[in-house]
């Protein structure tokens, strides 16, 4: 269990998350939804270790915050040009046969399996996220932070690459703290969805999904939920329950 107690996050003395509370499960997908502005990106910078300006506490379980293996999927595949896409998916694991072999295999699963030895100029968009995908799991991260993960693909490849995401996490057994604007997509993937408020950032909501990934964006079971959630909550996507 994750439990990240958020006090006071400042920038230039204004507080931008506040008395923030919430925990996270192994083998869990919880997705964090609010307006723009309203801090998501530095709540993933914090509970990564990027941004440790804050008032508050992230706890592991019994251990340290620096005891867990996180991976951080950021909204760019963030690539290095002058490595190939094998070398950069195994770039900051120990260098292995099983690292390399694993990496195969992931690249494999999201449909690179030509393209090892290519430089990320060669691919497209939706390739380079593909390869960005396999490097978040091949360490079998413990907690996975994903920041808006497919943003500006096009419907289908975006649709593609979060069925490969799901397949997998549930090889994985991580908990995964996903990062969307868009609604439908956080009820097709998620366990759970948690409604950020706007600037302090609070947690105003909490919502199970009663059917868990429930199909495309587009499915009945998503779209149905969606109009239920916003016709209860019409100002939620706007930071007010």
């Amino acid at each position: 269990m994750i439990q990240i107690n958020i006090q006071s996050k400042k920038y230039q003395q204004k507080n931008i998350i506040e008395d923030m509370v919430l925990s996270l499960a192994k083998n869990e997908i919880t997705a964090i939804v609010g307006p723009s502005g309203a801090g998501k990106t530095t709540l993933l910078n914090m509970i990564s270790g990027l941004d440790q300006h804050f008032d508050g506490e992230i706890t592991f379980g019994q251990n340290s915050e620096t005891s867990l293996n996180i991976a951080y999927m950021f909204q760019e595949p963030r690539l290095l040009p002058w490595l190939s896409i094998i070398d950069n998916v195994t770039l900051v694991n120990e260098l292995t046969s099983e690292n390399s072999q694993r990496a195969e295999k992931l690249l494999t699963m999201v449909g690179l399996q030509h393209y090892l030895n290519e430089y990320p100029k060669a691919l497209s968009g939706g390739m380079q996220r593909r390869a960005a995908l396999a490097r978040t799991f091949l360490p079998q991260p413990q907690l996975v932070l994903m920041d808006e993960p497919f943003i500006s693909l096009d419907l289908p490849s975006a649709e593609v690459l979060r069925q490969e995401f799901l397949t997998m996490w549930k090889e994985s057994n991580s908990a995964v703290m996903y990062i969307t604007h868009d609604l439908a997509e956080a009820i097709s993937v998620a366990d759970r969805i948690l409604f950020l408020s706007t600037s302090p950032a609070q947690v105003i909501l909490e919502v199970e999904i009663p059917n868990k990934r429930p199909g495309s964006l587009n499915s009945d079971c998503v779209q149905d939920f969606q109009r239920s959630l916003l016709s209860q909550y019409p100002s939620l996507l706007n930071g007010h329950c």
